[in-house]
């Protein structure tokens, strides 16, 4: 743009002046970028935040829903429209699934961008397993058992049957790509163990629950009483003994004495 200064018309000036304006225009950043990077089964995190087009560049905050958030900067670049900001920081298996995010903060606008993505590492499976029904139940009960493996990438959860003395046979359920797997069973009138295996391409775990129904449960109780109302009996009558003979003892030192 140009400003330009003409002849008076009476003439008394003959020449005319001009000066070019340049006019700079300040607008916020429209475009915000969080990338997320880390190694096999590493839980050292690189995040990457860059703030673009924008006039003049803008500042990069970091924040997180981890506990005690810390992380190193590893970069912290400025161009003319843009800005880059790159960091590093030590996760744990409880972090995964908190929220990391990278906000604008610009010199003359209040408004913001915010950016915001999901902590994710890889890491082996870790089984959790429960059961719909307070355990111990009745015979011929239908509950359903549950295997929760926590892992990433997911992988295959296989239910089986553990062979016992009274079964013999054994039956499998799997269920593929998954982070869930239920199992539907009828009780027997025996003790019976159920194992849940997962696995993905990191590693594997494995939990088991017995299944035990009432009677057997009460029948347990009761010997586990009586066994120690056996023990109880049997510290008491030793400690009557032992008394019975300091007394006796006793006695027969003072008829010693008196003698």
């Amino acid at each position: 743009m140009s400003c330009q200064q003409l002849p008076e018309v009476n003439g008394l000036y003959h020449e005319s002046v001009s000066n070019n304006v340049y006019i700079v225009y300040k607008y916020p950043p429209s475009h915000l970028r969080l990338v997320i990077e880390h190694g096999n089964l590493s839980k050292v995190i690189t995040a990457i935040c860059t703030s673009m087009f924008a006039n003049p560049a803008c500042d990069i905050k970091w924040e997180s829903t981890i506990k005690h958030f810390k992380y190193s900067l590893l970069e912290n670049f400025t161009s003319r429209q843009a800005t880059k900001s790159k960091i590093s920081f030590n996760a744990t298996n409880e972090d995964y699934g908190k929220q990391i995010r990278c906000n604008t903060e610009c010199q003359y606008f209040k408004n913001t961008l915010v950016n915001i993505t999901t902590v994710i590492f890889a890491k082996k499976p870790k089984v959790v397993v429960y059961s719909t029904s307070v355990l111990p139940v009745l015979p011929n009960t239908t509950i359903t058992l549950t295997c929760v493996a926590n892992a990433h990438p997911v992988g295959n959860i296989t239910w089986t049957m553990v062979e016992t003395s009274y079964l013999k046979s054994s039956s499998t359920k799997s269920c593929l790509n998954a982070s869930t797997c239920t199992y539907e069973l009828i009780t027997s009138d025996v003790e019976q163990v159920y194992s849940c295996y997962a696995q993905n391409e990191h590693g594997s775990d494995e939990r088991s629950i017995v299944i035990v129904h009432e009677s057997k449960y009460k029948e347990d109780l009761n010997g586990k009483a009586f066994d120690i109302l056996g023990v109880t009996i049997g510290i008491l009558g030793g400690i009557a003994f032992l008394f019975i003979v300091i007394v006796v003892m006793c006695l027969c030192l003072r008829r010693n004495q008196e003698g």
